[in-house]
């Protein structure tokens, strides 16, 4: 997943080992098999979530102290307590800011510091304010060029690298998205709604984003006379996004050219 990435590629920026779990359970086994400082553990996973993979954890004697870092976009109050009521004790918010994750892990992890972590994560951003996707256009810009660089700092590698990543994954998003909504597989649509909600919100592509929360929050809270209109205009949106990001792309890659 491309927020898997990029929270992997901060970490190791840092000198950090990072080991992958797409899922509570493979977070888990690693954890049978290996020592680790902590854990940055995502929320909502398939398999088993973040809040049943803390609970079992707890459970197991040997990891009473180990720090367990929650990775939400979910900070209502109910949501905070089942955090720490699952186990697990600091959160990190989304979408994702650097400074934040490392601050908020070097806290939790202290006094002994961290040199290797496990992250069960999808990585999936903060869920942005409640919108009327009436008012999405004045309320989001189509493309903030300066979010990529806050998440990977000026390499122009990593965030071309980056940028790219989300132009592939994101087009089979939108597919699968329109197909589970035709299909009137509403948990489906929610469920790949929220993860194009991640995904273009890291990058900065901030009204698709605001689209993609829209159509989450109405398949989960049943409002699907509002999804026709909301997945239509998601539909409408997406290529104006993919365009200003092929533009920053162009950008990018003739200014790594040339030295600028």
């Amino acid at each position: 997943m491309l927020n898997q990435e990029l929270v992997l590629g901060i970490l190791e920026a840092q000198g950090v080992t990072v080991s992958v779990a797409n899922h509570g359970a493979e977070a888990l086994d690693q954890l049978a098999s290996a020592e680790f400082d902590g854990v940055l553990m995502d929320c909502q996973m398939p398999v088993m979530d973040g809040y049943q993979a803390s609970q079992k954890i707890r459970e197991l004697p040997q990891h009473q102290s180990l720090p367990i870092i929650a990775f939400t976009g979910n900070e209502s109050p109910a949501a905070i307590d089942k955090i720490y009521s699952s186990g697990m004790n600091a959160v990190v918010s989304k979408p994702l800011n650097p400074d934040a994750l490392l601050d908020t892990m070097t806290q939790a992890l202290s006094p002994a510091g961290v040199s290797s972590l496990t992250t069960a994560t999808t990585a999936e951003p903060e869920e942005p304010a409640p919108v009327d996707e009436k008012k999405v256009p004045t309320l989001a810009p189509v493309f903030d060029p300066e979010a990529i660089a806050r998440l990977v700092g000026d390499r122009a590698k990593s965030q071309i690298k980056f940028l790219a990543r989300f132009l592939e994954t994101s087009a089979d998003d939108v597919t699968d998205l329109k197909t589970a909504w035709m299909k009137q597989d509403y948990v489906t649509t929610g469920s790949v709604a929220h993860r194009l909600k991640s995904s273009s919100g890291s990058i900065g592509a901030q009204r698709l984003s605001a689209l993609s929360y829209a159509i989450e929050r109405a398949a989960e809270q049943d409002k699907l006379s509002e999804l026709p209109g909301l997945v239509a205009a998601l539909d409408g949106h997406y290529s104006d996004a993919i365009a200003a990001i092929e533009s920053a792309l162009t950008d990018k890659r003739m200014n790594l050219n040339t030295g600028a």
